[in-house]
C-alpha cells in the first residue's frame, strides 16, 4: 500500500503532463462543482469550502480523470468517491479504491449508453418477473422506459439513502458483485483516449461554449437558414404550403 500511496503521490503531481492546460482547468471545473454539492451535510465534508476533505475529494477526482482519458469526469462519480474517501480517511488509500471499483462501474459513465441500456433492460425483466401487475401499471402509464431509476443505476442507489445507511447497502453490494479482481495489483492508470471512438472531446467542446455564444451571429445565422428554406423545394411541397397557411408572416 505505501507503494501504491507514492505511485498515487506521483500521478498526482502529473497532471499537467497529463492534460492540456484547457483541458485540465475544464476537468477540475466540473469537478469541484460536484465536489462542493456533494454530501455537504454530513460532518466529513461540512463546513466551508476550504474544508481538506473537500479539497481530498477534488484531487482525487481530477486525478483519476486525467489518468483516465477515456473516461475522464462525469458528473455523479463524486457520489462513488465519496463514501470511499469518508470511511478510508484517507486520499491515496481511497484514490486507489476508487480505482478498483470503477473498473466494475466505469461502464455506467461511458458516452454510447450501452452498459446503463443493459441495465435498464435487465430491470424491466426483473419487474416483470418479480411484480407483473406493477409493471403492467408502469405500461399502462408509460413509464415502461424506467428512466426514473436512471439515478438509482448509475449510482448504485447511493442517493436514495441516508449517508451511514449507503454505506452499509454499498459495502453489501460491491462484495455481493461477481468478483474480478486483477492479476496483480489495482492499475492506477487507464488506457490512453481513443478520439476517434468517444463523443467526449466533442460534448468538452461545446460545454466550453456554454454563456460565450455571440447571440447576434446566431440569430443572422438562423435567420439566414430560414430564408433558405423558404426557397427550398420542401417550401412548395404540400407539407410547405400547409406551414405557410400556419406561420406568421416573416419580415
Amino acid at each position: 500500500m505505501k507503494r501504491k500511496t507514492r505511485e498515487y503521490d506521483q500521478l498526482k503531481g502529473q497532471w499537467a503532463e497529463r492534460a492540456s492546460p484547457e483541458d485540465l482547468d475544464f476537468i477540475r471545473s466540473n469537478v469541484l462543482k460536484d465536489v462542493l454539492r456533494t454530501d455537504r451535510t454530513h460532518p466529513y465534508y461540512a463546513g466551508s469550502e476550504d474544508n481538506p476533505h473537500l479539497t481530498a475529494l477534488h484531487d482525487l477526482l481530477t486525478t483519476y480523470a486525467v489518468t483516465h482519458p477515456q473516461i475522464s469526469y462525469c458528473q455523479g462519480m463524486s457520489d462513488i468517491a465519496s463514501p470511499i474517501l469518508a470511511v478510508m480517511d484517507n486520499e491515496a488509500h481511497a484514490f486507489i479504491c476508487f480505482c478498483g471499483i470503477m473498473k466494475r462501474l466505469e461502464g455506467n459513465f461511458q458516452v454510447d449508453g450501452e452498459v446503463m441500456s443493459l441495465k435498464f433492460s435487465h430491470l424491466k425483466l426483473l419487474l416483470q418477473y418479480s411484480d407483473p401487475e406493477f409493471y403492467a401499471y408502469l405500461l399502462s402509464r408509460g413509464a415502461d422506459d424506467f428512466f426514473f431509476c436512471y439515478r438509482w443505476l448509475l449510482l448504485e442507489l447511493k442517493r436514495e439513502f441516508a449517508f451511514e445507511d449507503a454505506l452499509r447497502m454499498l459495502e453489501i453490494t460491491w462484495s455481493s458483485l461477481p468478483p474480478d479482481p486483477p492479476e496483480k495489483e489495482v492499475e492506477l492508470v487507464g488506457p490512453p483516449a481513443r478520439l476517434s471512438e468517444s463523443g467526449q472531446p466533442l460534448a468538452m467542446h461545446f460545454d466550453r461554449l456554454v454563456r460565450r455564444h455571440n447571440l447576434a451571429k446566431v440569430l443572422h445565422r438562423a435567420k439566414a437558414l430560414f430564408a433558405d428554406y423558404l426557397q427550398s423545394e420542401v417550401w412548395d411541397s404540400e407539407e410547405g404550403d400547409e406551414a405557410a397557411a400556419e406561420s406568421p408572416a416573416v419580415s
